[in-house]
């Protein structure tokens, strides 16, 4: 069983997260060890299943997989690819003035996640399931450089 199965959700990007809390604290109340006939395991999963739909990030690469896809059957086009990789060593190089660069890169990330959420449905097209592994990789890379500007991670 998929998590959108898990909560009886139909796949898709978009989702009501507050929506999503409210299923997520019902359910629990059922499986929880606490409760009499609930499980650790249950609950595990149960909360497993709530982390992958609550972030962008891994709901999109449930949503890959749901559809028989994994990010690395759609490379980014390499002008993308060198601008990332350009801009990961300037962040190394200028940890203190890279704000501004993050900033530009967020907002693209942003509007093009905003896009796919309002264009996106349970019947994904190639064309759509492309622009999401795409999105995937470069939140994936914006996350990273994030930590990296912020010394938590070393390149």
């Amino acid at each position: 069983m998929n998590p959108f199965e898990t909560f009886g959700l139909e796949p898709s990007f978009a989702l009501d997260l507050q929506a999503l809390r409210k299923k997520y604290i019902s359910l629990q109340r059922e499986v929880h060890p606490d409760v009499q006939g609930g499980s650790d395991e249950q609950s595990e999963w149960l909360n497993k299943h709530y982390e992958i739909l609550k972030d962008d990030l891994l709901r999109a690469r449930c949503l890959l997989e749901i559809h028989g896809k994994q990010e690395r059957e759609f490379p980014l086009p390499a002008v993308q690819l060198m601008a990332w990789m350009e801009m990961g060593d300037w962040v190394e190089e200028n940890p203190t003035q890279a704000e501004s660069e993050f900033e530009v890169l967020e907002q693209q990330l942003l509007n093009q996640k905003n896009r796919l959420i309002h264009e996106a449905n349970s019947s994904f097209s190639e064309a759509k399931l492309e622009e999401l592994a795409h999105w995937i990789q470069g939140e994936s890379y914006r996350r990273r450089l994030r930590k990296i500007h912020r010394g938590e991670r070393e390149l």
